[in-house]
């Protein structure tokens, strides 16, 4: 299927989002923008009619992590 309205696939907003996580997780500290990023770009992969509901659910987990890592930074 291919759109021509400019809309990604749900590939595409995967990539963007484990991306986006690697990069965050891989810096020595985490902003609220980075939080802001990695919402956007998960909900853009939920919402998605193609994304697959077990990815869907290990993305949930995974944005957990980063974001308890996230709030630990900034409760220390």
């Amino acid at each position: 299927m291919n759109n021509n309205d400019g809309d990604h696939s749900a590939e595409e907003a995967l990539k963007n989002y484990r991306n986006a996580a690697t990069r965050i997780r891989e810096g020595n500290w985490i902003s609220a923008e980075d939080i802001d990023e990695l919402i956007m770009l998960l909900s853009v992969y939920v919402d998605h009619p193609e994304s697959d509901e077990d990815v869907r659910l290990e993305l949930v987990k995974e944005h957990q992590q980063i974001y308890e890592r996230f709030y630990e930074q900034n409760n220390a």
